[in-house]
């Protein structure tokens, strides 16, 4: 008696990779969206010496500038402060 064609090893491997990629999907939507920065800084007149955007009225950092732009995207997005 032969087995049934869906037990072929192409259709295992096939069905693990699809397997794979769902587990992976799902790992990575569950990723936490706020981002833990160091220092918060809005309603403030910001001079970015970048001639595309010349002045901002807030910005936050990690490290690092990660956002410069309006004061209501700032709170809009809330990051989590990490400071003192």
């Amino acid at each position: 008696m032969t087995k049934p064609s869906y037990f072929s090893f192409r259709n295992v491997i096939y069905a693990s990779k699809i397997f794979f990629f769902i587990i992976l999907c799902c790992l990575i939507s569950c990723h936490e969206d706020d981002v833990a920065v160091d220092l918060i800084i809005h309603n403030a007149d910001i001079y970015t010496v970048d001639p595309n955007q010349p002045r901002a009225q807030a910005c936050y950092f990690k490290r690092k500038i990660i956002f410069v732009g309006k004061s209501n995207k700032v709170l809009h997005e809330k990051p989590r402060y990490q400071g003192d």
